[in-house]
């Protein structure tokens, strides 16, 4: 019996749908074989609905019987999956293999049926039913733009907290950078007062040569050391001047492009938290239902509001590939200063200052001891923490390895193993190790940049503030140690 075309379904902002967006496919085709139903394969029913773009297939099957001539088709989360699924459903319906054609019918012929899955099919006694509370929930067109509008606001949430905290960086950085400039503009006034103080001691000594032309006879070799000494003295002092103005100039030079960096950041942050929500808002509007004068009138406003930003993000970018090639040529000048300082930091004290090389990912022997003396007796103690000392850093050695492969893949701290790690040894263990792991993740960008890997790479410290050191606060610290020892001789 033919059955009337009717109009695509309109949905409504209460209606209920099985989500993730899933299909309904029934009255597919089968043969029965060696004692059960057997039906396609779900990649070839997939590749029948390309044109609907479905992630996925799942015929149903029954233990006993086999095939239960219906499947499930998985669509994306996106409102992009929800388009293709309406597309899939008003496909059906208009010929006349909708969901009431199949309910309406006793004779179905050999066409296939479907349909998008709502609140009926989810609730019903069938293995479609049963499959769908299974493996998707109920929602409604407007809880889901609800839950992206949460989602939205944690994200301008989250990056209106990394605004503060960077601008805070900012600041610290200014009054860094402030500090420095006064401490130079010190020392260039000291060179000056040296300089000037050594050019009237010359300047006497050669007024009273002229006095005592006559008597040059009586001028000794030690006066003529003593002079030559002196200019080497100036030549000197006129040379630190020079180092001083230009690590000025360069400590201002860096702060500048670091600044700017940031900013430029931030601006790319939200611009990128724009573009989402107009692509939301576009998707949303093709789909809806609506007047169609003011929705294509609408849809084209917001076509070319995409574009514009597309455009402003593109320029941004090549602003931002600019900038950051700027601050990649600074980071490659300070980079061999960088080696020298490690090298000779390995050498320069015993113990553990304040500024000291650091093994990237490597944990602290001695600290997991403390940890375990706190659970164990302290035979029992230095057993186990041994044993697990050893355990671990073959672990992080190992995710370090697969970071440096170019893996994308990021350990969680709730990772199977570091979440039995703390429940078996506690909260000060668990921080020891995915502090250690941290560590690979913040220094992931560098050892790339260098082409070399992460784990056990010495870095310069900051122990204090348990951070890497700065090449300023590497430099200062030597010269502190060179000025002590000096002192001490």
């Amino acid at each position: 019996m033919a059955m009337e075309h009717d109009q695509p379904h309109e949905c409504k902002d209460d209606e209920q749908f099985a989500w993730p967006w899933k299909g309904v496919l029934v009255n597919v085709p089968t043969e029965w074989k060696n004692g059960r139903c057997v039906g396609e394969q779900g990649n070839h029913l997939r590749d029948q609905l390309s044109q609907f773009c479905a992630r996925k297939v799942i015929p149903l099957w029954d233990k006993h019987n086999g095939h239960t001539r219906s499947a499930i088709v998985e669509f994306t989360k996106d409102w992009s999956g929800f388009k293709n699924a309406m597309d899939f459903e008003n496909h059906f319906e208009a010929r006349g293999c909708g969901k009431r054609h199949w309910k309406g019918q006793q004779y179905h012929g050999p066409e296939m049926f479907a349909w998008v899955a709502r609140v009926d099919d989810y609730r019903s006694y069938t293995p479609i039913a049963s499959w769908l509370r299974k493996y998707s929930d109920l929602k409604t067109i407007v809880d889901l733009k609800n839950e992206e509008a949460r989602k939205t606001g944690r994200l301008e949430e989250s990056l209106d907290k990394r605004v503060e905290a960077m601008d805070r960086n900012v600041q610290e950085l200014e009054y860094e950078y402030n500090q420095t400039t006064q401490l130079l503009g010190k020392a260039e006034e000291d060179m000056k007062k040296l300089i000037q103080s050594h050019t009237e001691e010359i300047h006497k000594i050669q007024l009273d040569e002229l006095a005592a032309i006559d008597e040059s006879n009586r001028i000794t070799l030690e006066q003529e050391k003593e002079e030559r000494a002196l200019m080497e003295k100036v030549r000197a002092s006129e040379t630190l001047l020079k180092l001083v103005e230009e690590q000025q100039r360069e400590t201002k030079l860096a702060l500048d492009k670091d600044l700017e960096i940031r900013q430029l950041i931030l601006d790319k942050q939200a611009l990128e938290i724009e573009l989402k929500q107009l692509q939301g808002e576009l998707e949303v509007t093709e789909i809806m239902p609506g007047e169609e004068v003011s929705k294509k009138k609408r849809i084209g406003e917001l076509r070319e509001k995409l574009e514009e930003k597309y455009e402003e993000k593109e320029y941004w970018e090549s602003v931002h590939q600019g900038l950051i090639a700027k601050q990649t040529a600074h980071t490659n000048e300070l980079r061999p200063a960088r080696k020298k300082l490690i090298d000779g930091f390995q050498d320069l004290t015993n113990g553990r200052g304040n500024i000291g090389i650091k093994r990237i990912g490597k944990l602290e022997e001695k600290a997991f001891l403390n940890a375990c003396k706190k659970q164990l007796p302290e035979d029992d103690a230095e057993f186990t923490a041994a044993i697990l000392y050893s355990k671990w850093e073959t672990q992080i050695e190992n995710w370090s390895a697969m970071f440096h492969g170019n893996s994308t893949e990021i350990i969680s701290k709730d990772n199977e193993k570091l979440r039995q790690l703390k429940e078996e040894h506690g909260q000060e263990m668990y921080a020891l190790v995915t502090k250690a792991l941290d560590e690979v993740y913040n220094y992931k960008p560098c050892a790339e940049e260098q082409g070399r890997e992460i784990y056990g790479v010495p870095v310069l410290w900051n122990y204090k503030a348990d951070r890497r050191a700065t090449v300023k606060e590497g430099i200062q610290y030597a010269l502190e140690k060179w000025a002590t020892k000096k002192r001490k001789r």
